[in-house]
């Protein structure tokens, strides 16, 4: 009997046993995640890599400043010109469309154009704003060379300015810790201005300065800062460094482009020195360069977004995070990502 017994005991210890091993298997199993990688810095096959982070994504470091905006360039639209230079006219209205529904997903803080939105051809501005009507935030442009119509008539680029909500073409916007520029490139320029005005003559003479001294970047297809936007600009960025602001300059015309200075403002150097004393600016974003590059001068960064207009079946944009610290820019297309850290 009492050896009976023991046999039951023993049973009973190894039922129990059993079970235990059982719930504590539930109990791991409730806290673990079935989908997550083996590896947690790699991602699951249903992460779409392409797909930006939201701005209030928890995985910004808490309390810490940003502006989010989402940006394209050079889109080029014209209803009616035919394939060039591997430059697809007719195929930016759907790759800026698809740009605004990916801007309206990532609810960036604001939108932004840096220039040549249409192709000099009055009738494309109206057609390219349907592509645009559908932006759920604040939109924001500044002028390209080619957004001005050719031959030049100031009556019709007033009307086109209206037709694209423009009535400052240089202008600043205050977020929080930040302070964002937007310059206008085509201040003073012979596509900018009407033959033999003022501000005609003036473009002249600076081009022609240009060519006599054999600058890269003497092109009829660049600009200059005026003076009166100087002299505002300077008033930008003493408020600016006296708030302790970030400053992120934007203009259509770059200062500088490793290997592609052609491309640049015509007063560059004079612009380089005004921003690099003021201390506070961080980055310069333009495009104009259609594929793109970065310079480092000045002590901070010059970045050149890559047009969107190039490629028939390719695009270009961006949605831009900008921190106390650093730029991130998440590329879409032939725009790659990058992290610039700020000095």
């Amino acid at each position: 009997m009492k050896q009976f017994s023991w046999i039951i005991l023993v049973l009973l210890m190894c039922t129990m046993c059993s079970s235990g091993a059982e719930w504590q298997d539930v109990i791991d199993k409730s806290h673990s995640n079935p989908s997550a990688p083996a590896n947690p810095e790699e991602p699951t096959d249903s992460e779409d890599p392409s797909t930006p982070e939201d701005p209030s994504n928890p995985s910004d470091p808490a309390g810490e400043s940003v502006v989010t905006l989402g940006i394209f360039t050079d889109a080029h639209y014209s209803a009616t010109k035919s394939p060039s230079n591997e430059r697809y006219y007719q195929n930016s209205k759907k790759k800026v469309a698809d740009a605004v529904s990916v801007f309206n997903g990532a609810a960036v803080d604001m939108a932004v154009s840096l220039g040549d939105i249409v192709d000099n051809e009055y009738d494309d501005y109206q057609d390219i704003g349907q592509a645009l009507k559908t932006l759920t935030m604040p939109f924001y442009q500044i002028l390209g060379n080619h957004d001005f119509i050719t031959p030049f008539s100031e009556e019709q680029q007033a009307a086109a300015l209206q037709v694209l909500g423009i009535s400052n073409r240089y202008f600043s916007i205050v977020k929080d810790d930040f302070r964002l520029i937007f310059l206008d490139g085509s201040d003073i320029a012979k596509y900018s201005n009407a033959i033999g005005s003022a501000g005609y003559r003036e473009a002249e003479d600076i081009y022609a300065t240009l060519r006599d001294d054999q600058e890269e970047n003497a092109k009829a297809y660049n600009g200059a800062i005026g003076e009166a936007q100087m002299e505002w600009l300077e008033d930008e960025l003493e408020e600016a460094a006296e708030k302790s602001q970030v400053v992120i300059c934007f203009c259509h015309i770059p200062l500088a482009v490793d290997g592609a200075g052609k491309y640049t403002l015509w007063n560059r150097e004079d612009m380089i020195d005004m921003l690099e004393e003021a201390k506070c600016v961080k980055a310069f974003i333009a495009g104009h360069h259609h594929e793109g590059g970065y310079a480092d001068n000045g002590g901070f960064h010059h970045i050149t977004l890559k047009g969107m207009v190039v490629g028939e079946n390719t695009t270009s944009y961006s949605v831009v995070k900008i921190y106390k610290d650093r730029l991130v820019i998440d590329g879409y297309g032939r725009e790659e990502d990058k992290e610039y850290k700020f000095r």
